[in-house]
């Protein structure tokens, strides 16, 4: 046998093993978009009811160092809770979009890094700065808001959960505050909060 013929039948295995490396990120990339848009057999609606108490959560942002609590960041203008991922490839391109704008006007937003802190200490250079990072490496956080796949966004406005969307893009995010602003309460949720106060 000739040396060309192992030589083409060596490139021929390097083709087949790239095409094998090519199959296996391809492969999960759809792992990920199945979890973002809920196919994975657990429902994305499957989220606490529009008008809820939204669950308190506290912990020390990665930034700063500072307490951060869902109590403590209530104001008129309500507030978006973040949920992401580093692992995430849609997450990376919101927080890139995120970084872009300035946010007045806007409610405050506190993202919930799912995650090793390690990583979404690196991923948190992505956010702009006045975005606080908390760190759920067990998902306690996400489990309370009934968040199954990043990114997620909950929109709380008076201490009660107002929306959830999927954003990909900081317009997304405005978009579903903006549907927010538009929405009365229901009637037994105002109540609710009536109470609550």
């Amino acid at each position: 046998m000739s040396f060309s013929f192992y030589g083409t039948y060596g490139l021929l295995w390097v083709f087949a093993l790239f095409q094998g490396l090519l199959l296996l990120a391809l492969l999960r990339e759809l792992g990920e978009l199945r979890r973002i848009v809920g196919v994975t057999g657990v429902p994305v609606d499957d989220h606490l009811p529009l008008g809820s108490p939204a669950p308190a959560f506290a912990g020390i942002d990665l930034r700063s160092g500072q307490q951060i609590a869902l109590r403590l960041m209530d104001d008129a203008r309500g507030q978006v809770v973040l949920f992401v991922s580093p692992g995430c490839s849609v997450c990376r391109g919101l927080a890139d979009s995120l970084r872009l704008v300035t946010h007045e006007g806007f409610p405050r937003i506190v993202a919930i890094c799912s995650g090793k802190e390690q990583e979404c200490r690196r991923f948190v250079d992505r956010l702009g700065p006045d975005v606080p990072v908390l760190v759920d490496t067990d998902g306690a956080i996400g489990a309370s808001y009934r968040v199954w796949g990043p990114p997620t966004a909950v929109v709380v406005e008076g201490q009660l959960v107002r929306s959830y969307g999927h954003p990909t893009n900081v317009e997304d995010l405005k978009a579903l505050v903006s549907q927010v602003a538009a929405q009365p309460l229901p009637a037994a949720a105002v109540a609710t909060a009536a109470v609550g106060q």
